[in-house]
């Protein structure tokens, strides 16, 4: 629920809009929409404040001491929800998308601190995962990919631990399926 709250946070037009001047293409994973498995039936999850504080609400998170920032008890103690959120730098836009991320995070009481990270040691933060949040790109050519590095369960680039028996199912079939037009919806 956490996460969703945080998608629901996360406003892709205004970003499409401010950061990108209109010009990027707003997708759903890492499927380059061009490709004929692209799954268009999933759709971006639309900005929505309310929608987010319901899901942190349920998650049991909330503002108990009204200081604007929602907060859990956690293992007896209070735990203010406070999240760091990484990039490389020299990325203008992944410093632009950070402001606007911790703007409409601050509206659902979530402090996300933007923290740019040497590109010399970039690599390494995302190896050793040990961050709590990380924008990060992939290739987003037409060519047809093999996603399992990425998100496989056992992926050796999969930096965010991402784990799905059913995706690790689709992954293995688009590795071993020459013909794209014959992929399921990824």
């Amino acid at each position: 629920r956490v996460r969703q709250a945080l998608d629901y946070l996360f406003d892709r037009n205004q970003i499409y809009e401010t950061v990108y001047y209109g010009t990027a293409n707003l997708t759903i994973g890492p499927i380059h929409p061009s490709k004929p498995y692209y799954n268009r039936e999933i759709l971006p999850r639309s900005f929505n404040v309310e929608k987010a504080k319901a899901l942190l609400k349920e998650a049991g998170w909330q503002d108990s001491n009204q200081d604007g920032i929602v907060d859990k008890i956690i293992n007896g103690e209070r735990v203010e929800m406070n999240i760091d959120l990484i990039y490389g730098s020299g990325f203008e836009d992944f410093a632009n998308i950070s402001t606007i991320f911790r703007s409409s995070a601050l509206k659902a009481g979530i402090n996300i601190t933007p923290r740019t990270i040497a590109a010399q040691n970039y690599f390494k933060v995302l190896k050793s995962k040990d961050f709590d949040a990380i924008i990060s790109v992939n290739e987003w050519y037409p060519l047809h990919k093999d996603l399992n590095s990425t998100f496989g369960a056992k992926g050796s680039q999969n930096y965010s631990s991402f784990s799905n028996t059913e995706v690790d199912q689709l992954i293995k079939v688009a590795r071993f399926t020459i013909d794209e037009s014959k992929l399921p919806p990824l």
